[in-house]
């Protein structure tokens, strides 16, 4: 919730803002379907982050698999 306030709060400024899932990350803690390195998703993530415009704001997103469900 609040991202979807601050997207909304920032928008006439043209400042995206979204939650991002990194994903089911290869570590110590990790569960039983986990299938990334962290280092991946990071790379993952910066990728994502280039291409966000005010477009997306507002939105919950895993990259590479697309807009997730809040």
């Amino acid at each position: 919730m609040f991202s979807i306030c601050l997207s909304q709060e920032l928008f006439n400024q043209n400042i995206s803002v979204c939650a991002i899932h990194p994903g089911q990350l290869l570590t110590r803690g990790r569960s039983s379907d986990a299938d990334m390195e962290p280092a991946e998703a990071a790379s993952h993530i910066y990728e994502y982050i280039k291409t966000l415009t005010i477009e997306g704001t507002g939105q919950f997103i895993q990259p590479q698999k697309g807009k997730l469900p809040w």
